[in-house]
């Protein structure tokens, strides 16, 4: 097993300290990381890879996408008016996501 070449352990590492230990909007905001992989590789796979493989995988990954970021946002009770700050790192962390996924499976 080769132990260091996963990109995403330090910063899920990194964001699971924020999630515990951080004010309330750093700590919804440590969540969007995962939320936006989970929506963007859903996405992907759904548009790109849904005729081989079946569709109910990537449909839960979207699904647990908006959970696991509405859990996060009630969680820390924020304020209404930082919720969109967070709703739009995590639409732009997915754009980034498959931009990534796009360019490395082109």
């Amino acid at each position: 097993m080769d132990r260091g070449r996963s990109g995403g352990g330090p910063l899920l590492g990194a964001t699971a300290g924020l999630v515990r230990h951080a004010p309330p909007l750093w700590r919804a905001l440590a969540v969007t990381p995962l939320c936006a992989v989970l929506l963007g590789e859903g996405l992907w796979a759904l548009t790109t890879v849904a005729d081989t493989t079946s569709p109910v995988y990537w449909s839960l990954e979207i699904v647990l996408s908006v959970v696991f970021l509405l859990a996060a946002v009630l969680r820390c009770r924020l304020e209404p008016r930082v919720i969109p700050v967070v709703v739009c790192v995590w639409l732009v962390g997915t754009l980034a996501y498959i931009g990534v996924i796009v360019g490395i499976l082109s």
